[in-house]
């Protein structure tokens, strides 16, 4: 399966709503979105996504495609996760979701003395699939619950040149997106019921160029490069709060706003590995990949300030102007961020039962350093 943070949901306090500042609610959390920079696939996550230079199975297209000239015989995949995580501290925080993973049809190819394969895949690189809740104590609580995702549909080959050397390359179209909507009941404010609701969808391009090198029997060494890229996002908000009286709610107040001008920039990511099958049932392998998140930004994004209350019951006012931000670090938007490293690691045994069906067992270790959503 995959990381248990593969959903994240825009479910944080937010700030004063006068002040000039972005509403945490209005953050684009990716935290724990690992398909970033990693791949797809229940075999890739047991070896603890140390799979560059072990891509050798329909997923190696979202690891490193010089991995699908493994590939000899037509082959359709599917992959499916589902997270589900309790954290009890300050907070009480609950998250249940799950969606599709990877989709995908292989067919081998031959070009004289080159053998390889050619693949049409389907994969939630970024899913918001899922319900999550915040206890804060006091009656305060935030829900939320989010629909679809970021997702990329790839062409891709993968080569064999030469006894040792394995190339490999994608075409991805970045496209679908989430819906998402957030309830949050602060007892006490102002306004103790507030709604929020957000649609993104994305249309982009990017490449990942893969290459494998078996310098002797059982060694490979592997190394892949994600291309950065930009992305248009087609961004619609809308907002509805409830105002406090005496005699409970007053009459609630809208705002809305929607912009095809929203731009999104993506970091590049670069990885390399290497996996030494030990034996036909045993498999060490480690990866290192690098993501430059100091260069992620979002262009022209926007929040909703809250429409003002109704003094008279009779008017209804009139909503306040979104708040556009020119250039914003991505995914954090209020703070600088820094590049993300990983180091990965692990093990697989393969138990033969039969002359025709295995099972896998899987050792996984991972650790990362930096920021910008990346977890280990």
């Amino acid at each position: 399966g995959r990381f248990a943070l593969a959903l994240v949901l825009l479910l944080v306090p937010a700030l004063g709503a006068d002040a000039q500042v972005i509403p945490i609610h209005d953050q684009v959390d990716l935290t724990g979105q690992q398909n970033l920079t990693l791949g797809a696939g229940a075999r890739a996550y047991g070896m603890g996504g140390a799979f560059i230079a072990r891509a050798d199975d329909a997923t190696a297209a979202s690891w490193n495609p010089a991995g699908l000239s493994y590939l000899r015989t037509p082959e359709v995949s599917l992959a499916v996760n589902h997270n589900s995580f309790r954290e009890k501290g300050f907070d009480v925080d609950t998250l249940q979701g799950g969606s599709f993973d990877f989709a995908a049809f292989t067919w081998p190819v031959a070009l004289g003395d080159t053998r390889g394969s050619i693949q049409l895949s389907y994969q939630r690189a970024i899913g918001f699939d899922g319900t999550r809740t915040i206890d804060s104590g006091g009656g305060r609580r935030t829900e939320g619950s989010g629909d679809g995702g970021f997702d990329v549909l790839a062409f891709g080959t993968g080569l064999r040149p030469t006894r040792r050397l394995r190339l490999g390359v994608t075409v991805n179209r970045w496209l679908n997106g989430y819906e998402q909507t957030v309830v949050r009941t602060i007892p006490g404010n102002l306004r103790p019921l507030r709604e929020f609701e957000s649609d993104f969808r994305p249309r982009g391009w990017s490449f990942n160029l893969g290459v494998l090198w078996t310098p002797v029997e059982n060694l490979n060494i592997g190394g892949v490069v994600k291309t950065p890229f930009g992305a248009g996002l087609t961004l619609s908000k809308k907002r509805k709060d409830f105002w406090a009286s005496d005699s409970g709610f007053e009459n609630e107040t809208f705002n809305a706003a929607s912009s095809e001008d929203v731009r999104i920039e993506l970091p590049a990511s670069l990885g390399f590995g290497i996996s030494w099958r030990v034996r036909d049932t045993l498999t060490i392998s480690a990866d290192f990949t690098q993501s430059r998140w100091s260069k992620a930004f979002i262009d022209d994004y926007f929040i909703l300030p809250p429409t003002p209350r109704r003094n008279d019951p009779s008017q209804t006012p009139n909503p306040p102007p979104p708040i556009v931000f020119d250039e914003l670090p991505y995914p954090t938007l209020v703070s600088e961020q820094v590049d993300a490293q990983q180091i990965r690691a692990g093990v697989e045994w393969v138990v033969i039962s039969s002359p025709v069906s295995y099972t896998h067992l899987t050792l996984p270790t991972t650790g990362s350093g930096g920021c910008g959503g990346e977890g280990g």
